[in-house]
């Protein structure tokens, strides 16, 4: 064992994954194995990284956990490849090269600028809102109810979220109806308390408009 230094939100990553590999210890579930072993996969590699770096923290960049955090950026989760396909090359799906090339070396996602991005876009990344909700104490980690709550949510957001046009305004987008409902049924307000104020009132969760 050895400790050592990495950015922060590699370590979000890495915290994620590893309660994803416990959960798969008590939950038998077709989704829930899959992203145990799915984890535990990339914590192994995860790990031969770390033991091969040699740098600084401040300039070590992973190239297991980088693409995860560029996705997520882009509010796209690692969990489905099409989807991963069709965000790198829309409307095709058929990415080039180049098209590859921009989507994960095009900036440096630890970059802070992108918090607000990540902030927002977290509503797409249902294991990242299922890591959050555990972290607040609104969720267990072992339990297979939290667990299957939060892919019916997501099944919800992302059906929406494919029938809506895309905004055309600059800057990072209002939340919609559904996500604002879909965050309060899981318990998140408060860490969107921000976000929520731009959208509804605190009045018994009820919208107040846009």
């Amino acid at each position: 064992m050895k400790t050592t230094i990495i950015p922060i939100p590699y370590a979000r990553i890495v915290h994620q994954l590893k309660l994803e590999a416990k959960h798969g210890d008590e939950d038998l579930g077709h989704e829930s194995l899959r992203r145990k072993t799915y984890a535990e996969a990339m914590l192994d590699q995860f790990g031969w990284e770390l033991d091969t770096f040699q740098g600084t923290a401040a300039d070590f960049r992973s190239k297991v956990l980088t693409p995860v955090l560029q996705r997520q950026l882009k509010g796209v989760s690692d969990a489905y490849a099409p989807s991963i396909r069709y965000a790198i090359a829309p409307p095709t799906g058929k990415p080039t090269i180049s098209e590859v090339t921009t989507f994960y070396l095009g900036n440096d996602p630890l970059d802070p600028r992108y918090i607000p991005s990540y902030w927002r876009n977290l509503v797409y990344i249902r294991e990242a809102r299922w890591h959050l909700g555990i972290l607040m104490g609104k969720i267990s980690m072992e339990s297979r109810e939290d667990f299957n709550l939060s892919l019916s949510t997501h099944d919800i957001i992302m059906e929406t979220l494919a029938q809506l046009r895309l905004p055309v305004s600059r800057g990072v987008p209002l939340f919609n109806e559904v996500e604002v409902a879909a965050i309060v049924h899981e318990n998140l307000e408060t860490f969107f308390e921000r976000e929520l104020s731009r959208v509804v009132c605190s009045d018994d969760h009820f919208l107040c408009g846009l």
